[in-house]
């Protein structure tokens, strides 16, 4: 993340997957970088992703959920290991798992509008 990057962490701060804590551990060596993503991963209740979603500035819990079966018991919560809250960047940037470096998957990110290296919001200074 550069200094003139939108980019605020925030998708690394909260985020959904779908997977439980235990199916991930179970399914990490079928799953494309498996270990290494449920090495880094941290669960996180309902109530500390609102949490940290409030001091990340996150549009919790729509754009964390988004229609996520998460309701329905399927997947949890996470943070990741590897952010740096005070920073708000990534202490393994070089060696992050594909999961990561091709976010937001040729979409605009929901969180900072971050999309193929351009931004389409406006940064405040």
């Amino acid at each position: 993340m550069s200094r003139t990057s939108p980019c605020t962490g925030a998708c690394c701060s909260v985020f959904y997957l779908p997977y439980t804590s235990d199916a991930l551990q179970s399914r990490a060596s079928h799953i494309h970088e498996g270990q290494y993503i449920a090495a880094m991963v941290e669960p996180l209740t309902l109530d500390a992703a609102a949490q940290r979603a409030a001091d990340t500035g996150i549009d919790w819990p729509k754009s964390i959920l988004g229609g996520s079966p998460l309701e329905a018991g399927e997947g949890h919560l996470y943070t990741c290991r590897n952010w740096e809250e005070r920073t708000r960047k990534c202490i393994r940037y070089g060696d992050r798992p594909e999961m990561c470096s091709a976010y937001p998957y040729r979409k605009m990110c929901r969180h900072c509008g971050w999309h193929g290296g351009r931004s389409t919001k406006r940064m405040s200074r």
